[in-house]
């Protein structure tokens, strides 16, 4: 298979921001950590807010975005432990800050720069605010 295009990274990445809204939505409801459940809504929001603008960024190429969203929500929602739930989370989040360096300027439109810097950003602050919940709570 060729090398994938500007608009199958940006459906992949699409597909992943989808399940990631699904699964913050479930561990913002379900830790028993209230810092928690505030830190996964706001996660569950900006993972809301990428597939919006995602789905206009691959419109704009006159493309039709996915209809589809990727397996990890169904692989983290099996896990019963949260602290497994926060790790796969956070190797999730990681996943989508890598694949986001897949891309190469000369294949973007400004705007789809500024958008994907900002996103990188955000999922490694994701990826901080997890390590956080991960330590003890004496070290928080």
């Amino acid at each position: 298979m060729g090398e994938k295009t500007t608009v199958d990274l940006l459906n992949e990445l699409l597909e992943a921001e989808r399940s990631g809204v699904v699964v913050f939505e479930h561990m913002s409801f379900f830790s028993q950590n209230k810092n928690a459940n505030r830190i996964f809504a706001i996660m569950r929001n900006n993972e809301s807010r990428d597939c919006a603008l995602l789905h206009a960024l691959i419109s704009r190429r006159q493309v039709r975005p996915t209809d589809n969203m990727n397996s990890f929500a169904d692989k983290l929602m099996a896990l019963e432990d949260e602290k497994e739930r926060i790790e796969l989370a956070l190797k999730g989040c990681a996943w989508v800050a890598r694949k986001i360096t897949e891309f190469t300027e000369a294949d973007l439109t400004e705007e789809e720069r500024e958008f994907l810097l900002g996103m990188h950003r955000q999922h490694i602050w994701n990826i901080g605010m997890m390590r956080e919940l991960l330590k003890p709570p004496e070290e928080q």
